[in-house]
């Protein structure tokens, strides 16, 4: 058996005779609106660039802040932890001069020693003696201890 081929074709083959534009050769090109799109385009681009290198150097600036130590005082030994549930404070943590909320879960043993440290950014952070464990606490304790 031998096959058969189609030779009918849906498509007819047209000469393939390629498209040249029309330019006109004896009009000049007006290059000032394709300069002005090009210095506007610079513009933005220099603005862009200034905007990310000022949010670079303001990030690098807050982490240094947050990492200098203004005052650092004793709160004395961790006595309990409780989830509170709350959004921005969800964790307290009880010491024997108080209540003192937390910005995230921490893990410290129950009896450890703890300071409170006031940085230089204005916030403040509940830490073990080694600060090992540092951990934002809020601008305000909840009370003292009786």
């Amino acid at each position: 058996m031998h096959q058969v081929h189609n030779q009918i074709s849906l498509c007819p083959r047209v000469p393939y005779e390629p498209i040249k534009p029309e330019l006109p050769e004896d009009e000049p090109f007006d290059s000032a609106r394709l300069e002005a799109a090009r210095d506007k385009a610079i513009h933005a681009l220099l603005l862009l660039a200034a905007l990310l290198i000022s949010m670079l150097g303001y990030f690098i600036w807050d982490h240094w802040q947050t990492g200098r130590v203004e005052a650092s005082s004793p709160i004395g030994r961790l006595i309990g932890v409780a989830a509170t549930g709350g959004r921005p404070w969800p964790v307290v943590i009880q010491t024997e001069r108080g209540f003192f909320p937390l910005r995230e879960a921490v893990s410290i043993q129950p009896g450890a020693a703890l300071l409170l440290e006031d940085r230089t950014s204005g916030d403040r952070f509940v830490c073990d003696l080694q600060r090992t464990v540092c951990v934002q606490s809020s601008r305000h304790t909840l009370g003292a201890v009786r």
